[in-house]
């Protein structure tokens, strides 16, 4: 199965939740929308454990540093082998390939779409009968991208994502169909809790929800950039060059560190072509939305 990236067309965040259980949290609203930059996560009976390897043509390999336990991916596995009963050592009898084209730490959402294809492609591959709503529900206890990638359809439809990721509200993006995006992924990535918090110290003063909604292409925003461009002062002169090259804003997705230029279908070539020349120390990657 397919697991899509996602740009943050814009992303409003506020302030971070004072009190309750979910304090430190922040309400956010962004347009989701996913692209043809996609892992693959196959499901292989009578296997088991996780087999996580590059892609031949991943636009940027990093180390794989990180164990079979914290990979989302088997994360997911175990919580639907929790949600079904199974007995403890035995499981569902299956193992998991992940091939990894998304680049870790871009703020691009590979994790969190490598546990939602787990989602549906077990869900589907052992039988279990689960509808999206409860694989859905079972994604948010993952990561609060996770839904997002769990859509009625398949692929994974745009979304305005609001609260604390746990509001999807499915819609048309109209300028899709005649702009696409070139993303430029730097030879770093941002940790999301450093941004976050270096965020925390001049924070918005609200969630500007209603910018978000409208979804003008030539009014994308995105509220981390200045703190992502503090934990990682490249960026900015990345973005600046890169807006040069193409004549067009380069935006931030997520915390970072990607960013993508919106430019017209029969342009992004060319568009791409200026980036690499412009931009040595990154990887550019033409795309396309996914609808």
């Amino acid at each position: 199965m397919r697991a899509f990236a996602k740009l943050n067309l814009s992303l409003a965040v506020g302030p971070a939740i004072e009190g309750g259980p979910k304090k430190g949290f922040h309400p956010i609203a962004s347009l989701f929308a996913p692209i043809d930059l996609a892992d693959e996560v196959e499901v292989i009976a009578g296997a088991s454990g996780l087999d996580v390897a590059w892609a031949s043509d991943a636009p940027r390999p990093t180390p794989i540093d990180w164990s079979a336990e914290t990979d989302l991916a088997m994360r997911a596995l175990a919580a639907l082998e929790a949600r079904v009963g199974c007995d403890p050592g035995v499981g569902l009898n299956v193992g998991l390939r992940v091939r990894k084209r998304i680049p870790v730490g871009g703020g691009v959402g590979g994790g969190s779409s490598d546990a939602a294809a787990t989602l549906i492609a077990v869900n589907e591959a052992c039988g279990l009968g689960l509808s999206r709503a409860e694989l859905r529900a079972i994604g948010a206890t993952l990561g609060s991208d996770v839904p997002f990638f769990v859509d009625d359809d398949d692929p994974p439809r745009a979304s305005i994502v609001t609260g604390l990721g746990d509001s999807i509200d499915r819609v048309e993006v109209s300028f899709t169909e005649r702009l696409s995006p070139v993303l430029i992924i730097p030879r770093f990535g941002c940790p999301t809790g450093e941004v976050y918090r270096v965020f925390d110290r001049a924070p918005t003063r609200g969630v500007d929800e209603a910018r978000v909604r409208r979804g003008d292409p030539d009014d994308l925003f995105n509220d981390l950039q200045s703190a992502a461009e503090l934990v990682r002062p490249e960026l900015r002169a990345i973005r600046h060059d890169a807006g040069v090259a193409c004549g067009a804003r380069a935006h931030l997705t997520g915390s970072g560190s990607c960013l993508f230029v919106l430019v017209a279908t029969a342009s992004a070539g060319a568009c791409a072509s200026h980036l690499a020349a412009a931009l040595p120390g990154c990887v550019i990657v033409p795309a396309r939305f996914v609808v």
